[in-house]
Parts: structure tokens; sequence; C-alpha cells
């Protein structure tokens, strides 16, 4: 394996790693601050956080399995990955699976949004009493 090879693979390695930390801190952080918020929105964004984790994960043992013999086999896991996240999409509408997710959020952001400036005034209300 040349070096430019071999420096793409750790690349593609290192960012792996970093989708899956990064996407794990942030499903754990919007879980919690949606939990102690009340927002759907928030808890959701969280919990599709991990979808990518086991994305994430999938691609990491695809980079090392092709890194270390190219002609090997896929994987049970990276086949497993590969299904759930294809019947996700299947069962959404692939071209739609995004647009649809968005709309969901932008619907609870929007109605979570009024309920927190209708607590904030009723605790303004409170306060001003």
């Amino acid at each position: 394996m040349n070096q430019t090879t071999e420096h793409l693979y750790r690349q593609a390695w290192l960012l792996s790693l970093f989708t899956i930390f990064y996407n794990v801190a942030e499903g754990i952080t919007s879980m919690i601050l949606g939990l102690e918020d009340e927002t759907l929105a928030l808890f959701g964004f969280g919990a599709d956080s991990f979808i990518e984790v086991m994305s994430g994960t999938g691609i990491a043992i695809m980079i090392l399995r092709i890194k270390q013999n190219p002609e090997s086999q896929e994987t049970k896991y990276e086949v497993r990955a590969l299904q759930v996240t294809g019947t996700a999409y299947e069962l959404t509408g692939f071209v739609y699976a995004d647009v649809i997710g968005a709309a969901g959020l932008i619907y609870f952001s929007v109605t979570e949004g009024k309920e927190a400036f209708e607590k904030a005034r009723e605790k303004e209300n409170i306060t001003a009493d």
C-alpha cells in the first residue's frame, strides 16, 4: 500500500471515529436537554443521532476490513447496519425521508417554542405580582 492510500485510509478512519463520538455526545446531550425542557423535537433529534452512530460504526468497520483485506466479504454488522438504515429509508421513501423529518422537527420546534414563550410569560407575571 502506497503512502497516499495509507493517508486516505487514515483520514477515512479518523472521520468515521469523529462521526461516532460526535453523534454520541450530541445524542446524549440532546436527549437529556429534551427531557429536562420537555421538548419532543430536541429529544427526537438526540435519538436520531444514535442511528448516525450505528451508520458511522458500520463505516469504521468497513474501512478497517477493506484496508486489511480489500477482497474480503462484508461483516454481519455491516450488512445489518445497511439493512436497518435501508429499511428506514424504504419505509419513509428515500427522497422524502429528510424532508418529512425536517418538517416534523419544524412543527414540534414551533409548537414547543410557543409553549416556552407562554411559560416565560407566566413566570414573568408571577414575579411581577
